[in-house]
């Protein structure tokens, strides 16, 4: 529940939600992206799954938010620059695929006909997913390619690392830590009854009981369960409710009741630890990292122009499902 915010790095999450591909040898393309063709296909893909994120399946959605739909054209362009930035910046570092790279995809993808009963088979499971053979494929490349750009540029020694001193002074400077007590709302009780109950326990800790066993008897945050340290975390990580609360508070300074969605927090602040500091800084380092890699594709996109065919025009959400 409170917890920091999942840091994933956009590189990760366009690969497992969209899929990363660039190209469209021997299809029309519909547009061009800094310098790239898309494809009918490749904007379908990327169209369609984002419309499904919108409606989770659900056509009426549309009957009722049709404003939604210029934005949903807009989302698919964002995806899409994204992908062709994420290509440019492993161009610009030099990585690209070796023979034994496109070897092992082909080896990839002949065993997943094999596992999946044939190759008619496998088609319709592309289908299924707004895919062709060409696209897939493309989706194992970039995979590759951003492995590679990962363990190069963004590894120990390469160009774009976050060093120890860096990570260091960045937590130094940005970071804090707190504890909390989380009395959480829950369909059994109204929210009085939950302001009650948190009430009563603030009383508890204004009164010099001791925190830590206050935490252990009422806290119903179970993301402390794997924090007995507490949060360590820097703005833009926790609900801002919590956040704002956190930074306001001396060290050992005890908050009063700070409503968020989740329930009533009573939170203390507590000093950093070097100790823990220095056997977690990977943990430390990954928000940095992907900072770094953030930068490199919002300057590659700023980059882009876009440029439509005549057959753009034709396109939209029924034609595409239809396709």
């Amino acid at each position: 529940m409170m917890r920091m915010k999942r840091i994933i790095g956009i590189v990760l999450l366009l690969i497992l939600v969209f899929g990363l591909f660039g190209g469209c040898a021997g299809q029309k393309a519909v547009m061009t992206v800094g310098g790239n063709k898309v494809s009918l296909e490749e904007y379908r893909y990327y169209y369609l799954n984002a419309k499904y994120n919108y409606d989770n399946g659900d056509d009426s959605f549309w009957e009722k938010y049709p404003e939604a739909k210029e934005e949903l054209e807009d989302y698919t362009l964002d995806m899409i620059k994204q992908a062709y930035a994420l290509r440019k910046v492993a161009a610009d570092n030099g990585v690209t695929l070796s023979k034994d790279d496109k070897k092992s995809i082909s080896e990839q993808l002949d065993e997943l006909v094999t596992q999946m009963g044939g190759k008619e088979e496998y088609e319709t499971a592309l289908k299924e997913s707004y895919l062709t053979d060409e696209l897939y494929r493309s989706l194992l490349e970039i995979d590759v390619l951003m492995d590679t750009l990962a363990n190069t540029v963004f590894a120990e020694g390469g160009q774009y690392y976050v060093t120890d001193e860096e990570v260091l002074r960045v937590v130094d400077e940005d970071y804090i830590r707190t504890t909390q007590i989380l009395i959480a709302f829950n369909e059994e009780e109204d929210a009085e009854a939950t302001k009650a109950r948190a009430e009563e326990v603030l009383k508890k800790a204004k009164a010099g009981e001791d925190f830590d066993t206050l935490v252990a008897q009422y806290n119903e945050d179970p993301g402390m369960v794997d924090n007995t340290d507490g949060y360590y975390f820097t703005k833009g990580q926790m609900v801002t409710p919590y956040e704002e609360a956190s930074f306001a508070l001396q060290e050992n300074e005890l908050s009063g009741l700070v409503e968020s969605s989740y329930g009533y927090h009573i939170i203390k602040r507590l000093p950093k630890e070097d100790a823990y500091i220095q056997a977690n800084l990977e943990q430390f380092r990954t928000p940095l990292i992907n900072a770094k890699w953030a930068e490199l594709l919002q300057k590659a996109i700023d980059e882009m122009t876009v440029e439509y065919d005549k057959q753009f025009e034709q396109i939209n959400m029924d034609s595409l499902k239809d396709a």
